[in-house]
């Protein structure tokens, strides 16, 4: 086994873990043998994982993760997370699993192998069944490749027996991950079947994956270890500068080709704006002639109406002399119908008074004079009465032109009413105004 000393607290091993964390976060965490999702080793939990991939012979036991990692307050650490089951092994061949009286050291070893560590420990079960790689597991599920693609920071938990055959099927996984924390058997422990599961079998492994162990920490049973390795934080500090690197490179030239756009964004808006002003120019000066046009309809409509109201005075004033002309014509045939009435009187008295010659020739000669003149005066009423019916005739054809006169004024203002409205109407349908 390595040379960095064995430390027998789980303190320890939740203080290394963390400060590895603090230095290398993990993007991605893969944790083979998760079983139940307790355990020293699952103090990730509390972390900011972004991705967590957890694995385990038995997929029933991983039901625990749904609950604990889309919990319905959302209030997780970890915001995705796939289970998978699989039997790993360094190959693909078909294995025994051995199901034991302790679920968690169910796996390749037999029971009889182990029962140095765990004396009651017994078979159930012994299955034949087979084996799949960590690489080949991993390639199989899309959602774990999805995590696990262009990441260099990952983390591997493996927390089942025995870590070399399964370390030796992930060589792809390796490249993409910092730190590994392997779950061994101390020497102490002497058996051959249990070799794949010692650190001697591990350190080779990792060792040429690029990982140097920097502690090995003593689980419940001391003759159980959790090996932590880590790739050097100075290659890793120099691998992630050159990823700054060209990150920064590519933030450059991001940033040189949106300053391009940006520049012909400005150009096009300040085209737009041109645009823009020149129309709203060529809006006001139609909004200027519209309104000089509407004040001059609003004269015109003013000018109307003043005719108007004036047409409309000599209507009255021409109603009024038709009125007084109306009421001469009666008094003249009142005049009339009395100078008639007194005519015939006088015709009647001389018919009376004739026995009476000599009296009644004089009064035949004065009732001929007053006839004459009698008649004379009717002559002139007939006179007036024919010129004030043909006045009242003149009147009443100027007051039908006037009528007329009066309603293409009428129209002439509804028309232009109409007008008005109608500019109004595009005036407020305009936009901006």
């Amino acid at each position: 086994m390595s040379q960095v000393p064995v430390v027998s607290t789980q303190a320890s091993l939740s203080a290394i873990l963390s400060t590895l964390a603090h230095v290398a976060a993990p993007e991605v965490l893969v944790h083979v043998g998760a079983g139940d999702g307790r355990g020293s080793t699952h103090l990730w939990h509390a972390w900011q994982v972004p991705r967590a991939v957890l694995i385990d012979a038995d997929g029933s036991r991983l039901a625990w993760a749904e609950k604990a990692f889309q919990a319905k307050s959302g209030e997780s650490p970890t915001k995705g997370f796939v289970a998978l089951e699989g039997l790993l092994s360094k190959s693909g061949a078909e294995a025994i699993f051995n199901v034991c009286s302790h679920p968690g050291e169910s796996g390749l070893l037999e029971p009889k192998a182990l029962t140095p560590l765990w004396a009651n420990l017994s078979l159930l079960e012994a299955k034949l069944q087979p084996t799949v790689t960590l690489d080949d597991l991993l390639s199989h599920s899309v959602q774990a490749m999805e995590y696990l693609t262009a990441i260099d920071n990952g983390w591997l938990i493996v927390d089942c027996f025995p870590g070399a055959n399964i370390l030796t099927g992930a060589s792809e996984l390796l490249a993409k991950t910092q730190v590994v924390c392997v779950r061994v058997i101390a020497d102490v422990v002497s058996d051959d079947r249990l070799d794949a599961a010692k650190a001697d079998a591990v350190d080779p492994i990792l060792q040429a994956a690029g990982f140097e162990q920097v502690a090995a920490i003593a689980d419940l049973h001391p003759s159980i270890v959790y090996a932590v390795y880590s790739k050097p934080v100075a290659s890793m500090l120099q691998e992630k500068l050159k990823i700054a690197q060209v990150q920064a490179a590519k933030a450059k030239e991001q940033y040189e080709a949106m300053h391009v756009e940006w520049e012909k964004a400005i150009a096009a808006k300040e085209a737009e704006l041109a645009t823009e002003v020149k129309s709203r120019e060529q809006q006001q000066a139609a909004e200027a002639n519209l309104a000089e046009q509407v004040s001059k309809l609003k004269s015109d409509l003013d000018s109307r109406t003043k005719a108007s109201q004036l047409h409309e005075q000599a209507l009255k004033n021409l109603q009024a002399e038709r009125e007084q002309a109306i009421a001469d014509k009666a008094a003249v045939g009142k005049q009339l119908a009395e100078k008639d009435a007194q005519l015939a009187t006088a015709v009647k008295t001389n018919e009376q008074q004739k026995p009476a010659l000599a009296e009644s020739d004089r009064l035949r000669l004065e009732a001929q004079s007053a006839l004459k003149t009698a008649q004379a005066e009717t002559q002139k009423l007939k006179t007036t009465l024919q010129e004030e019916t043909q006045r009242i005739e003149r009147l009443t054809a100027e007051n039908q032109e006037l009528a007329h006169r009066q309603q293409l004024m009428n129209e002439e203002l509804v028309k232009a009413e109409g007008q008005i409205t109608l500019i109004k109407d595009l005036l407020l349908r305009e936009p901006g105004i």
